[in-house]
């Protein structure tokens, strides 16, 4: 797993732990995520999850959670202003292995585990079409995000909509695995 996708999910794994928001549509979002996903993480509620835990670690952690969580996912999509991003929405990363993995290989699944986001959108063609760093869709729907991870390194991600998300990953396994879902 890249630095930059392990440096999200251990920030929302964090959020998660340190808060329990209920939401209203919190099932939408893992219903939208394959059965067999290795792991899942869900956060409700990006804005006031970050927010809280701002509120509970104040002492313990220097620099507000709420402002590098929003950073991180700035970066990510190289827009500041998180334009057409539902920051009030769910947002969930998970992780998916091969079906091809031999289930006796354990460092197996650390070296082929590929994950992907879930980030709530308020207009998914809005977000395309107006962020240059994402490519109009393909054919098949599929956009590529170039951004620059923490380290300066440029990447290239895949995205496509499901359901009102955008999903954000690596690996073409994925989209697969959700066009079958």
């Amino acid at each position: 797993m890249s630095g930059l996708k392990l440096q999200i999910a251990s920030i929302l794994a964090l959020a998660l732990i340190l808060s329990a928001v209920p939401c209203v549509h919190a099932e939408q979002i893992l219903q939208t995520i394959p059965a067999d996903a290795v792991f899942c993480v869900r956060m409700n509620n990006l804005d006031m999850t970050a927010s809280t835990i701002d509120s509970f670690a104040a002492d313990a952690i220097p620099i507000p959670i709420a402002m590098g969580l929003r950073m991180q996912l700035a970066g990510l999509l190289s827009d500041p202003a998180l334009a057409n991003i539902d920051t009030d929405g769910n947002f969930a990363v998970f992780g998916m292995l091969p079906e091809d993995i031999e289930a006796d290989d354990p460092e197996a699944f650390a070296e082929q585990m590929f994950a992907a986001g879930l980030l709530a959108v308020t207009d998914y063609d809005e977000l395309v079409n107006r962020n240059p760093a994402i490519s109009d869709p393909d054919d098949e729907g599929i956009s590529m995000l170039k951004s620059t991870d923490i380290a300066g390194n440029d990447s290239s991600m895949i995205m496509i909509p499901v359901a009102e998300y955008a999903l954000i990953t690596e690996a073409e396994e994925t989209i697969d695995l959700m066009k079958e879902h």
